[in-house]
């Protein structure tokens, strides 16, 4: 993402769960959201703050964030296993 030049404005498509999901190193999560962005690839793994976020800006009902417009961001200064990395963060446009 840093290298697209810096924030990016995408239309969320759709917010999935998924069970029993295995990380790279071996980490298991029993439950698992996701979002899904109109023309990604990929889907975003939502962290407590994306969550959050998210829930903030639209409410709690993840059915109604279809079509909700928000801006990716990189954040540095993210905690995650013990080190300070840069992550990918959410905030309404």
């Amino acid at each position: 993402m840093e290298d697209a030049g810096g924030d990016i404005k995408v239309t969320i498509l759709a917010c999935y769960r998924h069970e029993d999901v295995e990380f790279d190193a071996g980490r298991k999560r029993p439950v698992v959201y996701t979002v899904a962005f109109k023309g990604a690839d990929k889907q975003l793994v939502l962290n407590a703050t994306n969550r959050k976020s998210l829930s903030t800006l639209f409410g709690r009902d993840v059915t109604k964030w279809k079509g909700k417009k928000v801006e990716l961001f990189v954040q540095d200064g993210i905690k995650l296993g013990g080190k300070t990395v840069k992550g990918i963060r959410i905030r309404g446009q």
